[in-house]
């Protein structure tokens, strides 16, 4: 506690007087806690609060309504009741508790339990693996445990939105039961891991549990990130070789295709159709809509052989242009599919720079002024040119070429 000594003096013609006083600086009580919320049956307990801050504190506290005796220990700032025996039985008790001092005062109300501790918690599932989307029926029992709150999370949606259910009292020795919505049906397919949290007031036990919901590789489709019109796969074709990212997709926005499927790839069937990757494991991320893949693989060629790694979607790499068919052997435990997708290697522009010069010139001025572009692509091949000067003016002039650069086009035209 921090004080101050405050003195003051007064004096006329006729008298003086003084007076002091001390001027004590206090802080309000905050961040009062209960420590612990329940003990195992048959143990002594003492109650424990906190508070993280406050100054000269007093306190009151009641069990049941009923007060009792307290310590209170300034250096930890723990206020701690005496002794209470053990009880044999499950039991709850409410447990509230005053404290103030001269700037606050507070409250605070809780629940103190008498509990049995929560002994080898068990989960099960009418099924392990079954046909999307279910249902499956899950079940809970244990060796001992009371006042408890049991929760499932399916593991199936992107927020945990838990089953939840209460036991009160003691449960029974290995009996199974079951909470109000645990013959669940999943939202996606897949192996899922479920955790089921056992609670009480003294503990958490979790248990976990996996399932397979199975669907068929189909529906499902192929294209490649690079989308041009008309062109459901191809790739640019950029210092001197084209790398053709692929994504398997579901064919519409409904369906959840190729759970734990699998992909054996022929990069060119046609100029070599023995030529195989994989088989790579195929996952979908069934929270995008389509279901995308979220998995896959490079695949380069070069003169020294294939190279080989994985990432976030399916790519080869061409040296050379034109077209190459590409097949995907998709299958899992249902069935299986074969997707083919021609991909088009074509020359894009990746390397252009323009300037134009002046940038500004007074209104109606009939000075020319220079509209420049440089194609840095060492194979761009055939380029057109389309001017619009946002008068509604537009000029197309097609070049080609492995280097283009276009230094010389002027214009005469009045912005009016």
């Amino acid at each position: 506690m921090n004080f101050s000594k405050v003195y003051a003096y007064c004096e006329n013609s006729a008298s003086n007087a003084s007076y002091s006083f001390i001027h004590y600086v206090q802080y309000p009580i905050v961040g009062l806690q209960l420590q612990q919320y329940g003990v195992i049956k048959n143990t002594n307990y003492r109650l424990n609060f906190t508070i993280a801050q406050g100054t000269a504190p007093q306190f009151r506290v009641l069990v049941n309504g009923a007060q009792v005796n307290y310590t209170y220990n300034q250096q930890n700032n723990l206020i701690q009741t005496s002794l209470f025996n053990g009880q044999s039985s499950s039991m709850n008790f409410t447990v509230e508790i005053y404290a103030w001092n001269y700037l606050s005062s507070v409250y605070l109300a809780n629940i103190f339990s008498i509990v049995s501790l929560i002994v080898n918690p068990q989960i099960r599932a009418s099924t392990t693996s079954t046909n999307f989307p279910g249902p499956i029926f899950f079940e809970y029992t244990m060796e001992s445990g009371s006042d408890l709150q049991i929760s499932f999370s399916f593991g199936d949606t992107l927020v945990d939105n838990p089953v939840q259910c209460q036991y009160n009292g003691n449960y029974p020795t290995n009996i199974w039961s079951s909470c109000s919505g645990t013959n669940h049906t999943f939202a996606i397919p897949g192996t899922i891991t479920v955790i089921v949290a056992f609670s009480n007031a003294i503990s958490t036990v979790y248990k976990f549990l996996n399932v397979t919901l199975s669907t068929s590789v189909n529906p499902i489709q192929v294209a490649t990130t690079l989308q041009l019109p008309s062109i459901q796969c191809s790739a640019g074709y950029v210092d001197n070789r084209a790398i053709a990212s692929f994504v398997i997709q579901a064919a519409n926005a409904t369906v959840k295709p190729s759970s734990n499927a699998q992909v054996l790839i022929i990069p060119d069937a046609i100029n070599y159709p023995t030529v195989t990757q994989g088989p790579f494991q195929l996952t979908l991320d069934y929270f995008s809509v389509p279901a995308t893949t979220t998995n896959g693989l490079n695949v380069i060629y070069s003169s020294i052989g294939k190279s080989i790694q994985k990432i976030i979607s399916i790519s080869f790499i061409f040296f050379s242009l034109g077209n190459y068919t590409a097949i995907f052997q998709v299958s899992n435990s249902i069935d299986s599919t074969n997707l083919s997708c021609v991909v088009q290697v074509l020359p894009i522009l990746q390397q252009v720079y323009y300037s134009i010069i002046p940038l500004n010139w007074p209104l109606n001025d009939p000075t020319s002024f220079q509209a420049s572009v440089y194609i840095g692509d060492p194979n761009p091949g055939p380029i057109t040119f389309t001017w619009d000067f946002g008068d509604g003016t537009n000029i197309s002039s097609p070049r080609t070429g492995k280097k283009i650069s276009i230094d010389s086009i002027y214009t005469n035209l009045f912005y009016l």
